[in-house]
């Protein structure tokens, strides 16, 4: 009786989980199907929406008494397992070459232009560090040690 390991393949790099060096996470709602997912597991938006429709922006702009009032939004994050994200094309599936790459695609970044003025954050990606020991098997001196 012989047991042999065999590495299967693996398809991302994390496994499909952004929990690093972490045991276990809490557990949020799915916003479709109500499905309980793993916090890092889960694909989640965060949503900036207006508390009132435009014909009633309107309505109150005209009514009101104020020069410049506007009408207050409502933020909240939002959390999606991954079939219904899927499913409602909130995230999309990609070929091995495309997962691999950090950068935004080009339908995401077309859903980020549709606001007025993106963040930061997400029009400047960068890819991660490589991890490059150009002095791998140099010993360190005296000094470095200390």
């Amino acid at each position: 009786f012989c047991l042999e390991f065999v590495n299967m393949p693996k398809k991302r790099r994390n496994g499909g989980k952004n929990r690093h060096n972490r045991g276990n996470v809490g557990f949020v709602h799915c916003e479709v199907s109500g499905r309980v997912v793993p916090k890092d597991k889960a694909i989640h938006r965060f949503m900036v929406r207006n508390m009132v429709n435009a014909a009633g922006q309107r309505d109150i702009r005209d009514q009101s008494v104020y020069q410049s009032y506007t009408t207050p939004k409502m933020y909240y994050k939002s959390y999606y397992c991954v079939s219904s994200a899927i499913h409602n094309r909130i995230v999309r599936g990609r070929n091995r070459k495309e997962r691999k790459s950090q950068k935004p695609t080009d339908w995401a970044m077309r859903r980020i232009k549709q606001f007025d003025k993106p963040p930061d954050s997400v029009l400047k990606w960068r890819r991660r560090p490589q991890n490059k020991n150009k002095n791998k098997n140099k010993k360190p001196n005296q000094q470095q040690r200390r």
